[in-house]
C-alpha cells in the first residue's frame, strides 16, 4: 500500500468560456501506512521536499538561530553543504545529483534554485554574501523535517567560512 493517494480536484471555469482543469495532487495519508511500512525511507517520501524549499528553509532556520549571512550563490561552500547533508541523509532525493568534473562535487540545479530565491534574498556588496529579507512565519523545512534542518545547520556551522563571523 502506498503512502500517497491521489486527491483530484477540478477548477471549473467553463461558465466564463475557459476550459476545466483537473489537477492530481498527492498528499500523505497516515491511514495508508501499516505498522510494517513505518520506516525511515517511508517517513521521508522522495517527492515531499524540493531543493528550493530545502535551501530557503535552511536559510530561514539559520536566520532564526542568529546566522544572517550566507555565501554567494554558486559558491563552493553551498556545494559542500549539499554534499555533506546528502551524505548524512541519502534517502532525501532533492539532495542527490552531483557533477564530479572539478575538484569538488557540484550540486546540479543549485544555480536555478538561487535564481528562484532572488525575490526573497538580498546580496550585500562588496562581499556578495546573501541575506534573507523575508522570513516566513512557517518554515516548511523546520516544521516537517526538524531533524534535517538542525543537522544541515550543524554541518554548515562546521564548514569554515560558511557563516560570516
Amino acid at each position: 500500500m502506498s503512502l500517497f493517494r491521489p486527491n483530484i480536484f477540478s477548477i471549473d471555469t467553463a461558465s466564463r468560456g475557459y476550459y476545466s482543469i483537473a489537477i492530481a495532487l498527492f498528499i500523505a495519508s497516515p491511514k495508508a501506512m501499516t505498522e510494517n511500512e513505518k520506516s525511515a525511507d517511508i517517513l521521508i517520501p522522495e517527492n515531499e521536499l524540493w531543493l528550493t524549499e530545502f535551501i530557503r528553509g535552511f536559510m530561514e532556520h539559520a536566520t532564526k538561530q542568529g546566522k544572517v549571512t550566507f555565501p554567494p550563490p554558486g559558491d563552493i561552500l553551498w556545494h559542500i553543504l549539499m554534499y555533506e547533508t546528502h551524505s548524512a541523509f541519502p534517502c532525501i532525493k532533492c539532495l542527490t545529483g552531483y557533477d564530479w568534473d572539478g575538484p569538488y562535487p557540484k550540486k546540479r540545479d543549485l544555480d536555478l534554485v538561487f535564481f528562484g530565491l532572488y525575490s526573497v534574498t538580498a546580496m550585500s556588496f562588496p562581499t556578495c554574501r546573501l541575506k534573507l529579507h523575508h522570513v516566513r512565519d512557517e518554515n516548511i523545512l523546520a516544521r516537517h523535517y526538524p531533524f534535517l534542518a538542525k543537522e544541515a545547520f550543524a554541518i554548515a556551522c562546521n564548514i569554515p567560512g560558511f557563516f560570516e563571523e
